[in-house]
């Protein structure tokens, strides 16, 4: 952020380190030096007019490949490695990354327990005056997924591998985790006893959508009942669980978001019933700004991992933004996301264990239908995508949307690729 405000990036403001900013935005080390050398240079790096230019594209939909090989080690597939990212200026921006994020691609790698593979922002209210907690999907098991409990190891935030099989088309979002209480992460294991690596027992094993407390309210569509409440958010510790396949939808400043949780597991080692609940936490999140939407697959410390169970813990959502101007347009989002056409099923093929997803639903294209397709036991039966060190991530077997598979490679912009870059031109505005 300080070489991108040195470089008068359009919306920059001078950095400031925030009390709570674990990494103070780097402007404790040696980077306030290199950037303001460069600035003073005659002949230092300036970014082009060009680039500045695209900042100010309205709606820009961005997406690229993060694999230069056919297949890792792992056996994540480039077929499935892509990443997008749909903004709208100043209203919202919701991104995400297909599969599990690999950067060594020729010998096997850990999960890396920091990523943030789903990202959404609403609003332009934002500065570093005033931080609004990013919305994510952390999967956890020391029920604190806020980034602020380090891994003593480490020294670094960490959360159980994603394993997603996400697709996006636009402003609509299908994720789906299959989580592995087996994992190693980073370098430590988690599946050796029935203890964390700073020696404290397992708090049980959980999927939160981290939310931020700056919404204006948050309104909750019951499945069940067809019935529609307004959930004020309480400024003490507070537990309001819900159902699967409820809906709720909220907004900050002009955006708007609407999120429905259609599957969760529960533990097959505990035999635990799981709860889908709006949680807030004084001593954790509430302090950060934060609160979440969390899919408990266990709660409780009563957890002791077991080998070939609890291998693919799934949680799948569907994740809607849009441009607001009211709460009844909230309102309407939530019925959209609510009265969605939304498919998961299983089922038992040649000895595997197959889960598919689907939904259909109106989006900025007018309409759009999103699939995706995963083998829930192919590490466990030999399968050709074993892609872990240990155990099964992914198991991806198909992405489509629209029934067709996505297209992506080198990173563009609306369409446009960036390398060389581009002028502005009307095509990347449309």
């Amino acid at each position: 952020m300080v070489h991108q405000y040195a470089q008068s990036l359009p919306g920059m403001t001078a950095p400031v380190c925030e009390f709570n900013d674990t990494h103070c935005e780097r402007t404790d080390d040696e980077q306030i030096v290199f950037a303001l050398w460069n600035k003073m240079q005659p002949d230092g790096y300036k970014i082009k007019k060009s680039i500045l230019d695209l900042v100010e594209i309205p709606v820009k939909e961005i997406t690229a490949s993060y694999l230069g090989l056919s297949s890792t080690a792992n056996g994540n597939q480039a077929q499935y490695a892509q990443r997008y990212n749909y903004v709208r200026q100043g209203v919202y921006t919701i991104g995400s990354a297909s599969q599990d994020y690999i950067t060594n691609s020729h010998m096997k790698y850990f999960p890396g327990p920091q990523d943030k593979l789903v990202d959404i922002e609403l609003g332009s209210t934002m500065s570093m005056l005033h931080p609004i907690p990013a919305i994510t999907i952390i999967p956890d098991y020391m029920d604190n997924p806020y980034g602020h409990l380090h891994e003593p190891m480490t020294d670094k935030p960490s959360h159980l591998a994603m394993h997603p099989g996400n697709v996006q088309h636009k402003n609509v979002l299908l994720a789906t985790l299959a989580i592995n209480t087996q994992d190693t992460l980073d370098g430590f294991k988690l599946n050796s006893t029935n203890t964390t690596p700073t020696g404290d027992k397992w708090n049980g094993v959980s999927t939160s959508i981290i939310l931020p407390l700056d919404m204006t309210s948050l309104l909750i569509h019951h499945a069940e009942s067809k019935e529609v409440s307004n959930f004020t958010i309480p400024t003490h510790s507070f537990l309001k669980c819900i159902s699967v396949n409820d809906t709720i939808a909220f907004r900050i400043g002009d955006g708007a978001l609407g999120i429905k949780v259609f599957a969760v597991d529960g533990s097959q080692i505990t035999g635990f019933k799981p709860l889908l609940c709006l949680s807030g936490e004084k001593d954790k999140g509430l302090q950060y700004g934060a609160f979440r939407l969390v899919a408990y697959h266990h709660r409780g410390p009563d957890y002791k991992p077991s080998p070939m169970m609890d291998t693919h813990l799934r949680f799948g959502a569907v994740f809607k933004t849009e441009k607001t101007n009211s709460e009844m347009d909230v309102e309407e989002l939530l019925y959209s996301v609510s009265n969605s056409t939304i498919t998961s099923s299983i089922e038992f093929v040649n000895g595997h264990t197959k889960w598919y997803s689907e939904v259909e639903t109106a989006n900025d294209d007018g309409f759009i239908r999103l699939s995706v397709s995963r083998n829930l036991t192919c590490a466990e039966k030999g399968g050709l995508r074993n892609q872990s060190v240990h155990t099964s991530w992914n198991c991806l077997t198909s992405r489509l949307i629209n029934n067709s598979v996505p297209k992506f490679g080198n990173l563009t912009i609306n369409g446009v690729h960036t390398y060389p870059l581009p002028s502005p031109s009307e095509k990347l505005f449309r």
